[in-house]
């Protein structure tokens, strides 16, 4: 390592530790301001990739809001690990003036699934406009956007490029629009996309229906969830994953998702500092065992255990070194069921572990 960069290193990771060991709440108050002006002078003028992403990381540690207009901007590095860095941290504290930098990002082909989730969960029509741009220059992947944010017209743009170029991804966008609209969802709606009939269904379904289509609500409107946590007497924490329930330590909660087909959200540490995601349905099919066929070079280990009449499959995957190591587990019984996990070390694997195997499917008539 260069001794400069070592150098700098060390003095960024005492900037967080300050904070952490502040004598008193005054104390600590003030030492977070200075941290965050330090990090953010990192930012704004350092030149170094390694101090940068640390600086972004530690910013993110810090949940310093404050910092996201600065961090916006990055989103637009020529470096792709750095804009990977401020799209993490954005995501983790989303706010309406990011809406736009972030649509436009996505559009010029420099976002991730973490922005796509930003403007999913903001629900602004702000982002249209990119979105709309980004579509038609068939950046397909941000369909499923459209369908959360857009109205009529996207519907025509969507269903064109399914006649047109058979992009199957655009089905999503036009689920979600069909459930935010004045027509009801039909069951054929949710199956598979690569059927071969699947084209010719909502083509002419649309014949039917667009002389009187109108999409009526938001997507925050349509996608409602129960609430987080469920307290049940002499218990831990219930989470109501949809089938299922998890037992959450204390001081957990559950922040469910919008979801189309499946359930998904995530299962989030009071502190706020550790979160396992969920995906649930037989939409999301089995993570487990199919990412351990598509990546088994990757598999550091595999187990099945039975729990509670369901079998757990449980595969470690390696990561890159920033990364540390990915655990899914898969209930193939459960829905399906799966949670998912970055990890840096094996205590953060057996918390996931002493968490996710706690899940037990709900008796059938309480799943409806």
């Amino acid at each position: 390592m260069n001794p400069a960069w070592k150098k700098k290193t060390l003095a960024i990771a005492l900037m967080a530790t300050s904070v952490a060991f502040a004598q008193t709440p005054e104390e600590s108050k003030v030492q977070r301001a200075t941290t965050i002006i330090n990090l953010e002078d990192v930012l704004w003028r350092d030149r170094n990739k390694a101090s940068m992403k640390l600086a972004l990381q530690t910013l993110g540690d810090l949940k310093s809001k404050e910092s996201v207009p600065l961090v916006i901007a990055l989103l637009k590095h020529e470096d792709s690990e750095i804009r990977a860095a401020a799209a993490h941290l954005i995501a983790g504290m989303p706010t309406r003036e990011c809406v736009v930098p972030v649509a436009e990002a996505l559009a010029a082909g420099t976002g991730s699934a973490d922005l796509r989730d930003i403007l999913e969960i903001l629900d602004d029509p702000a982002a249209l406009p990119a979105i709309r741009r980004a579509v038609k220059q068939s950046k397909y992947g941000l369909c499923r956007t459209l369908g959360y944010l857009g109205d009529r017209d996207d519907f025509e743009l969507l269903l064109g490029l399914l006649r047109e170029h058979d992009v199957r991804d655009a089905i999503n966008g036009l689920l979600l629009l069909v459930r935010r609209s004045n027509k009801p969802y039909e069951p054929w709606m949710g199956t598979n996309d690569q059927k071969a009939d699947a084209k010719e269904k909502w083509l002419a379904w649309w014949e039917a229906n667009k002389s009187d289509f109108r999409v009526l609500k938001t997507a925050t409107e349509t996608f409602k969830h129960p609430p987080d946590v469920a307290i049940v007497e002499n218990s831990e924490p219930i989470a109501d994953l949809g089938p299922g329930t998890v037992e959450l330590p204390k001081g957990w909660v559950c922040r469910p998702r919008r979801g189309t087909d499946t359930t998904s959200g995530y299962l989030i540490s009071g502190d706020g500092q550790f979160a396992i995601s969920y995906d649930i349905g037989p939409m999301a099919g089995t993570m487990a065992q199919s990412m351990e066929k598509d990546e088994k070079e990757d598999v550091v280990a595999s187990t099945k255990e039975k729990i509670g009449g369901l079998t757990a499959l449980i595969v470690v995957f390696k990561a890159n070194e920033k990364d540390g190591k990915r655990i899914i587990i898969s209930f193939p019984e459960g829905g399906p069921a799966n949670f998912f996990k970055r990890v840096r070390s094996d205590d953060q694997i057996e918390i996931v572990k002493k968490v996710v195997l706690s899940y037990k499917l709900k008796a059938p008539e309480a799943q409806k």
